[in-house]
């Protein structure tokens, strides 16, 4: 005589918990289908003690149910450090170049200001006995971003622009590595610079345009 068990799931009921998860029958059946109870003891129905039940609250469907998913990507926006840029003799034209750290993964403003609005004379930024005090210069900037395309964000400026603030928008992009800064020193006017040490300062920040 062979013998077989049959496992099966039932139905949920509504409101309950816990029992209702998964109720397991055991069923003993003999070789010819039939119930052989009296072999092996009274056939036992109810959940079987060795399959695990989780706990449920209450079930608000009978063919499946929501799960919510959330998740979050924390905005972040900052510059990399600033550094100094020496452009040796002033008597000449000179070109100069940095890089500047952005990392932003929002679209963006970014302000630039200069304090002087020129290389400045560091005791006589107005000059002495005809000669000039403060050489002009020219500021170009071009910032790789994404939206999503590759492109390039750029502006091109005057130092005496700067003295008062100017603005570059990224729009809707982020930003994509670092940005490129070059300088051109213009000429000097009258009977030439002063003789002296000479400097400016650039502020540039940046800001979420969120």
């Amino acid at each position: 005589m062979s013998e077989c068990v049959t496992l099966k799931n039932t139905r949920r009921e509504k409101g309950r918990t816990g029992l209702a998860g998964l109720m397991a029958f055991a069923v003993a059946c003999g070789a010819f289908g039939s119930a052989s109870a009296h072999s092996r003891g009274p056939v036992i129905i109810g959940p079987d003690p060795t399959l695990p039940t989780m706990p449920m609250g209450d079930v608000v469907s009978n063919t499946g149910f929501d799960v919510s998913v959330v998740g979050r990507i924390s905005s972040r926006c900052q510059l990399g450090e600033g550094r100094e840029i020496d452009f040796g003799d002033l008597s000449v034209p000179k070109q100069a170049t940095a890089l500047l750290g952005i990392e932003c993964n929002v679209p963006f403003d970014l302000a630039i200001k200069a304090r002087n609005g020129a290389l400045s004379h560091t005791t006589l930024p107005n000059g002495q006995g005809g000669f000039s005090g403060a050489l002009s210069y020219g500021l170009s900037i071009d910032v790789p971003v994404l939206d999503p395309a590759e492109r390039v964000v750029s502006g091109r400026y005057q130092s005496l622009d700067l003295r008062n603030g100017v603005t570059l928008s990224s729009d809707n992009a982020i930003a994509k590595g670092g940005a490129l800064l070059k300088f051109q020193t213009g000429v000097s006017e009258g009977h030439g610079l002063l003789a002296g040490q000479y400097s400016e300062t650039i502020v540039l920040t940046i800001a979420p345009r969120m």
